[in-house]
């Protein structure tokens, strides 16, 4: 903790006690990323005092919901990654805590090989924090940006997060940010679904206009269906439709907008069941998308097992699609 009456960064005054000896205004900057290059870091030594029983190793990125570092917990011998949020943000900003607590406690109800584990919660000095599993192959975003992955492997994939949102599903739970900066790549290659800050329980429809007209980050309008990115209200198809859109991209390197054309364009060997999958997940109206994560999980097996055979997907020919 850094002693002072002045923040480090503005020179605003503040209380002694002060997070790191900076004001919240300059703490939220610094955790979404809005921060300059010389107060856009959080020192791991700083860190550390705040949790005696972890070694905070080093700094895993920083992000709509505040910094991630990797830390070893040595009693267990195992590594963790610690999340944190200032937990007294300025006015206006407060939804960005309560995103942080929710997803806590939606994690704590899921138990899933494909969704990430909450290990604890809670609030240290000026900081709310997440502890959980840590995952060491990075995201999907970081893989598909260094290479293009072969079809099978991404039916394989698509199929692991429809287990994952089938399971949060069947659990009343709305994930509502499926993209592939939430999707983590474990030492297995296996895709584990992160980031519940935006989940909703699905008892009753949502409606949340402006939710992608932030510049906070709540959400990504790409890869949200239609009907979420229009502040309607929700279901589950809406998950759905974020994983076409994933499987899209990593198809293509490209994103479905406006009038896209299928898969296949892109890539051949897509054409018959893969053009299928994706196009009938990436539809604008829900009653002809899929209905649940457990049928995409069975055409993407279907699919997958045809690719591992080496057959052909079909000869199906597909027309764009609107979005």
């Amino acid at each position: 903790m850094t002693d002072g009456t002045k923040c480090v960064a503005c020179g605003k005054s503040i209380p002694e006690d002060s997070p790191f000896g900076s004001c919240v205004q300059c703490l939220a900057k610094v955790a979404f990323g809005r921060g300059d290059a010389e107060t856009s870091t959080l020192p791991v030594a700083e860190v550390q005092e705040l949790f005696p029983n972890l070694v905070i190793l080093d700094r895993l990125g920083r992000g709509a919901t505040g910094w991630v570092f990797r830390a070893r917990q040595p009693d267990l011998q195992r590594d963790v990654a610690l999340k944190l949020l200032p937990a007294d943000l300025p006015d206006g900003n407060g939804s960005l805590a309560e995103r942080f607590i929710l997803e806590a406690r939606t994690l704590a109800r899921l138990h899933h090989p494909n969704v990430v584990t909450v290990h604890d919660s809670g609030r240290a000095g000026g900081w709310l924090y997440l502890l959980l599993e840590y995952v060491p192959g990075g995201n999907l975003r970081k893989l598909i940006d260094r290479e293009q992955l072969p079809t099978v492997r991404i039916l394989e994939m698509a199929g692991q997060v429809c287990q994952a949102l089938e399971y949060g599903h069947r659990e009343g739970i709305i994930h509502r940010d499926v993209k592939p900066e939430n999707l983590l790549v474990d030492d297995q290659g296996s895709l584990k679904l992160a980031d519940f800050g935006l989940a909703r329980s699905s008892g009753l429809g949502l409606s949340e206009p402006g939710l992608f007209a932030s510049s906070g980050g709540l959400g990504t309008a790409y890869y949200a269906a239609p009907e979420q990115a229009d502040g309607k209200k929700v279901d589950h198809r809406a998950d759905l439709y974020s994983l076409g859109v994933v499987m899209y991209e990593m198809l293509t390197g490209e994103l479905p907008v406006g009038h896209f054309r299928a898969p296949s364009v892109r890539r051949a060997e897509a054409r018959g069941e893969v053009d299928r999958i994706v196009l009938k997940a990436l539809q604008s109206d829900v009653s002809l998308r899929y209905q649940s994560a457990g049928d995409m999980k069975r055409d993407l097996d279907r699919a997958r097992d045809k690719y591992r055979r080496g057959e052909e997907g079909g000869i199906e020919e597909h027309a764009g699609a609107e979005s």
